[in-house]
């Protein structure tokens, strides 16, 4: 990660070159306990942003992640307000076949991707009541959020059929 500033923000004497960048981040945050990983993820995305907004250049970062935190940024107030260069933060999900268990790879703009792994297990044969206490550990908070995406995804997918 330090070369990446270095190289994409220009420090140390070191430089991508002029105009945009483009960052690829492969599961930022993992590799780690959940909740470091997240901040690390979280404050890796705004150091980039803020050194690209700076630098008055329009840039992309794409992080793969399955940490809910961090698909949680784009919703956060001050990253994209009164600054040169604009800050969009975007969600985005290959979508998941629930019949077949399987990823369809299309790609669902806007929408975060969901947790399967609860259904994974279940259609796996792990007992059901291993899986409806893990349920019960995750909190009826995470059942909500996966709700409101199910929700997302049903509507992208019903304006894409019409």
């Amino acid at each position: 990660i330090a070369d990446i500033f270095d190289v994409v923000l220009g420090k140390g004497g070191k430089s991508a070159g002029g105009g945009g960048s483009l960052v690829l981040l492969d599961e930022l945050g993992t590799g780690t306990e959940p909740a470091a990983g997240a901040a690390l993820g979280a404050s890796v995305i705004r150091a980039l942003a803020d050194g690209f907004r700076h630098r008055g250049e329009t840039s992309m970062v794409l992080a793969t992640t399955h940490q809910g935190e961090l698909k949680a940024l784009k919703y956060e107030d001050g990253l994209a307000a009164e600054h040169d260069a604009p800050v969009h933060i975007e969600n985005a999900c290959v979508e998941f076949d629930e019949q077949e268990m399987l990823p369809t790879y299309q790609l669902l703009w806007g929408v975060p991707g969901r947790s399967h792994g609860l259904n994974v297990a279940r259609k796996l044969g792990l007992e059901e009541g291993v899986v409806q206490s893990a349920a019960a550990l995750l909190g009826e908070e995470h059942e909500a959020a996966n709700a409101v995406v199910a929700t997302l995804e049903g509507s992208l997918g019903s304006y894409r059929r019409d």
